[in-house]
């Protein structure tokens, strides 16, 4: 079947994104020859690099920035080891090009512009081409910002771990570059949502990770262009960075998430301290799946992905807010289909509390303590395979070294894991002492808090009481929805009556609790 052959002027296929609106042109052309798999080639650069140890970099982990007010980006940049470092802050800084500083700034450090592997006029171009294609869609949470922030996580992650240590620059490179393009062109909907309304994209990738294949194969295209072409490696080194990016980016789908998960801790289950120490011995000795690079590089990126989680409160929240908000838009598209609505899309039922608590508990924990054992088992294997010094200690870096340096990153994801699911279940609580029921946009309108049953008498006798009520309830929408709307005026909207009453509530209710003596930093 051709790509003629889908109807793509049919409003089913696309929604609300407009026809064509997500399939380059170079995409429709491949695939309408047959060759669903085959990729515009890159001719690559001509490369003067050759593959050695790392020089040292200098990291500084430190445990967030909380209370930093930075008077410049570079100011503010110069945090960027930190747990805490807020790509919003960093977009309001940069002028809204937070993905371009933050790229630009990593590759600084990592000397990828002096070795030579990569083109600094051609990054530029390659950066604000895929910073635009970010903002294709306008969506709330999958933006440049969200790139920028899963970028950022990226480099604390394997220097914070010791993994630096264990990858080369062509590795670093990759999962760099895969966490900055990891959702570009992102239409804001989920991939059960292309393949329930048979969009076009589902059709192009017959249903299998539709959003993951789409952002793969813009970023190909986008590197493909003539000014945009910034790598310069070898035929082999660059066939090498394109596996381990596919791998990576295809990784971030979540319906892999717990396959993954289960076959680390399979494979950890079976494994001996004695195996370890044959491939710390043996540098030559290839390590299998799950624990070769490509599979650990995936997990590393899956893990920032979804690390909001993880995060300091006022990062966690802020996010939540803005992908349920993409969630609740997704909803009433559906709704206005006649279609079911997946959970965490309706904005009249859905619980924020309990969907967070149960994303931590089900979803990021144990994702979390599975790449925890998984990299503290290889420590030995690390360590005997460093490619240069350790960023913490002089000299060649021991197992031990490695294991103090993830035991602190350890101690900082597991203290903020706690910390919000505690803070969600005290917002839980206080909205039940509230006892004010969800309402969002084009919802009912709101009841009175009060009992069901009542006598006939005392029903009239409450009438004029019923609309005190009611009123007052209005009142204490619009006095959250103005309080959120001045707290975020970079990232919602400019009308605070288009902010959903229940993340409001959510958000107005937390900051009440915020000054709570019962609610002290970990």
């Amino acid at each position: 079947m051709a790509i003629e052959d889908f109807d793509l002027d049919s409003e089913g296929h696309y929604g609300t994104l407009g026809p064509y609106a997500c399939v380059p042109k170079e995409v429709t052309e491949e695939l309408s020859k047959g060759y669903l798999s085959k990729l515009k080639p890159i001719k690559p650069n001509k490369s003067k690099y050759k593959p050695k140890d790392h020089d040292q970099v200098n990291f500084t982990f430190n445990l967030d920035v909380n209370g930093l007010v930075p008077h410049s980006s570079d100011e503010y940049f110069a945090k960027i080891d930190s747990w805490g470092w807020s790509s919003h802050l960093a977009s309001v800084l940069c002028g809204t090009r937070p993905l371009r500083c933050t790229f630009a700034n990593l590759f600084e450090r990592y000397g990828f512009f002096r070795k030579g592997l990569v083109d600094s006029q051609q990054f530029f171009n390659f950066c604000d081409a895929i910073e635009l294609k970010y903002q294709k869609h306008r969506n709330f949470y999958h933006n440049g910002i969200h790139g920028t922030d899963v970028l950022q996580t990226v480099h604390v992650m394997i220097n914070s771990t010791g993994l630096i240590n264990f990858l080369d620059d062509l590795e670093i490179l990759a999962i760099l570059f895969a966490a900055a393009c990891h959702d570009v062109e992102h239409t804001g909907t989920t991939n059960d949502f292309h393949k329930d309304t048979k969009s076009a994209l589902a059709q192009l990738y017959s249903n299998v990770s539709v959003l993951e294949n789409h952002h793969l194969e813009t970023t190909w295209n986008t590197l493909g262009q003539k000014d945009c072409n910034m790598l310069n490696l070898s035929d082999s080194q660059l066939k090498y960075f394109k596996e381990l990016v596919h791998e990576m980016i295809l990784h971030t789908d979540l319906a892999k998430h717990f396959d993954q998960v289960k076959s680390i801790n399979s494979a950890l289950a079976v494994m001996t301290p004695e195996t370890w120490s044959e491939y710390a011995r043996d540098p030559d000795k290839p390590i299998p799946a799950p624990f070769d690079k490509k599979s650990l590089l995936a997990l590393v990126l899956h893990a920032a992905d979804i690390s909001n989680a993880a995060k300091p409160w006022h990062l966690q929240q802020l996010f939540t807010m803005q992908i349920l908000q993409e969630f609740f838009d997704q909803g009433d598209e559906l709704k206005q289909r006649n279609m079911p609505l997946p959970p965490l899309s309706n904005r009249t039922t859905t619980n924020i509390p309990d969907s967070q608590i149960g994303f931590i508990a089900y979803l990021v924990k144990p994702l979390y303590e599975s790449m925890s054992n998984y990299l503290c088992s290889m420590a030995p294997v690390i360590a005997a395979r460093a490619k240069h010094g350790s960023n913490y200690v002089q000299g060649t870096p021991t197992a031990n070294s490695i294991l103090a340096s993830m035991k602190d990153f350890d101690n900082l994801w597991r203290g903020n894991l706690s910390y919000n699911s505690d803070r969600w279940g005290k917002i839980k609580a206080a909205k039940n002492r509230f006892q004010r029921p969800s309402v969002m946009p084009n919802a009912p309108r709101m009841l009175s808090s009060k009992p069901k049953e009542q006598e006939p008498e005392a029903i009239l006798e409450d009438d004029d009481e019923s609309e005190e009520n009611e009123e007052e309830d209005l009142e204490f929408i619009r006095k959250a929805r103005k309080s959120l709307a001045m707290s975020h005026p970079a990232t919602m909207s400019a009308n605070p009556e288009n902010i959903p009453s229940e993340i409001a509530i959510t958000a107005y209710e937390s900051k009440e609790t915020i000054n709570s003596e019962d609610l002290s930093p970990p």
